[in-house]
């Protein structure tokens, strides 16, 4: 991101409360890297400014997902109410969604979790505009090529992905092709008074559940080892052995996690060393080493 971007994505945010009539005293900066969140007090609202790479159909169909889900009584931030359409502002496409104070998680929230993924697919059954296939590692290696890392570093990703993308093109899912979050971990979740709103639509795709469950193999492996996993893809899909997920599922998750740090370790020691340290597992083949959740 250039020293300009989070500027320009400012004003991108700016413009939108002005073509609303929104008050723009207190909006503040919530993240700013890629897809940017401002919040407004005023009016109780996060307004989401994406990436100015992202395709307005992207964007709209994320839209037209969470309100498909909130219209099917699935727990998610609404859209706000009179802006449902994308709004352009010159740079960036802008969307305005309810703003959630998040309370904290319940004890073992993974079952809950299940329970509301549960309900995402269940919801999404009935989504009639056609979905792209799920590509964990669509664009990684041209990510990769563009990252200013060492050498060795980029050489090894880019044979990792490589190789990654063929096992998945050979690997058989044991579920059937359909609707999945795509992005399914539990930071992807807003617990307010003990219930949980699903949220980032961005990589809904028709996929396998496996790929949805393949975030939370990984946060008991790397982050909670005491997450009860068994309990979660009971909710999910107990259909499937967790053992029976293909390796390669696993890892292009991992890579993807891994190439996302690259992207935003820029000017920041602790997230390039942590870079560096999940690097160095995957190399070694060392799946149970702990990571630093960023």
């Amino acid at each position: 991101m250039s020293l300009r971007e989070p500027q320009d994505r400012l004003n991108s945010a700016k413009a939108f409360c002005r073509k609303h009539g929104i008050p723009i005293k207190g909006i503040k900066p919530l993240r700013l890297r890629f897809n940017s969140l401002f919040r407004v007090p005023a009016e109780h609202l996060v307004l989401r400014v994406h990436n100015a790479a992202t395709a307005f159909e992207d964007v709209k169909r994320e839209l037209d997902i969470a309100q498909h889900l909130a219209r099917n009584s699935v727990p998610t931030p609404a859209a706000l109410k009179g802006a449902e359409d994308v709004y352009w502002s010159g740079m960036h496409f802008v969307t305005a969604w309810e703003y959630l104070q998040p309370g904290p998680a319940p004890e073992a929230p993974e079952g809950q979790f299940g329970d509301l993924l549960r309900q995402f697919y269940i919801a999404m059954e009935s989504f009639e505009p056609p979905l792209p296939p799920f590509a964990p590692l669509k664009d990684a290696l041209f990510q990769v090529r563009s990252l200013s890392i060492k050498p060795e570093a980029r050489a090894f990703l880019e044979d990792a992905i490589a190789t990654c993308v063929a096992d998945l093109n050979f690997c058989t899912a044991a579920d059937a092709m359909r609707p999945i979050h795509g992005d399914a971990h539990e930071g992807n979740v807003i617990w307010v008074g003990g219930t949980g709103f699903l949220i980032d639509f961005e990589a809904v795709s028709n996929g396998s559940i496996e790929n949805d469950i393949a975030p939370m193999i990984i946060t008991k492996r790397r982050f909670r080892p005491d997450l009860d996993l068994e309990s979660f893809v009971a909710r999910v899909a107990p259909r499937i052995d967790i053992g029976a997920i293909h390796p390669a599922i696993v890892r292009a998750r991992e890579l993807r996690m891994v190439v996302w740090l690259a992207k935003s370790a820029k000017g920041s020691d602790d997230l390039h060393t942590e870079f560096e340290r999940r690097l160095e597992n995957l190399s070694n083949q060392d799946n149970t080493a702990a990571w630093v959740p960023k």
